[in-house]
């Protein structure tokens, strides 16, 4: 049995040295691919800021423009349709 125990040792030393620098590559790849991924959402977010400004500028833009300086009239007359409950069934045909 002793002349087995160094052969067996050895063996299971190298699986968990093995194990261990799997682990830390693991560890070091996630590590990396979540930094990437907080870049990246931070300059979504930029992005996003930027958008929602200049929407923002536009609809003020809009909103103090008057509607007769770009072709706009007033209505001569307005009417509005109401709506009518169908209580049956109805074919084309009728």
């Amino acid at each position: 049995m002793p002349n087995r125990t160094i052969p067996l040792l050895s063996v299971f030393s190298g699986i968990l040295i093995s194990v261990y620098v799997v682990l830390v590559c693991t560890t070091v790849v996630f590590a990396a691919v979540q930094t990437d991924l907080a870049r990246t959402l931070s300059d979504t977010r930029a992005s996003i800021g930027t958008l929602e400004a200049s929407y923002y500028e536009k609809v003020a833009e809009l909103n103090n423009t008057d509607p007769a300086s770009i072709g706009l009239v007033t209505p001569i007359l307005v009417q509005y349709v109401s709506a009518i409950k169908v209580t049956g069934i109805t074919f084309a045909g009728r």
